[in-house]
């Protein structure tokens, strides 16, 4: 796993660009069975329903993990992520979940929405780490954020990835 620590990467107030942080995995090796992705996020904003999160895999894919929140503008004045988790194994609907949303949740995974230059490219995990080549799992994962409307601030504080998975006939394999 890889975790940023204490980070504080400002989200440009309402012009849909992109805020952000990038993280190397390392290690996984050539014959692994991916068994989870997971992303936990920390973010601080005033309003979340105006924040597309989406994650960029070492392959370049784009997965949307949160975007336009229970309906975007006006659907969810509420504060900030909080310990928020998105897994390939699934989770709860993030819609409609109450603040600050601390828990493990589906990806979204919403066509088109995403920070510029972020846009969603796959609709499922596998899109990120095709399963006949978990090494794509290894180099720069990159989470990305953008804020949509204007009078509400927000910052990425910290956020961390873990890769899950199993070896041939060595049991499940370290958490990278």
């Amino acid at each position: 796993s890889a975790n940023s620590g204490t980070i504080s990467v400002p989200i440009p107030d309402g012009t849909g660009v992109a805020a952000t942080s990038n993280l190397t995995i390392a290690g996984v090796p050539a014959n692994a069975t991916i068994t989870d992705i997971r992303v936990n996020m920390n973010i601080n904003h005033t309003w979340v329903g105006d924040v597309d999160v989406n994650l960029r895999a070492p392959n370049n894919a784009i997965l949307n993990l949160v975007g336009g929140l229970d309906g975007g503008t006006g659907g969810n004045a509420t504060n900030d992520f909080i310990n928020t988790a998105f897994s390939s194994l699934g989770g709860a609907a993030i819609s409609g979940a109450p603040a600050p949303r601390t828990g493990t949740f589906a990806a979204e995974a919403r066509v088109g929405f995403g920070p510029i230059g972020y846009i969603q490219t796959v609709t499922t995990w596998a899109g990120l780490v095709p399963p006949a080549t978990p090494t794509a799992a290894n180099g720069q994962w990159t989470l990305a954020a953008g804020d949509f409307v204007g009078a509400d601030a927000g910052t990425i504080t910290n956020w961390s990835i873990s890769i899950d998975y199993t070896t041939p006939g060595g049991g499940t394999g370290p958490t990278l």
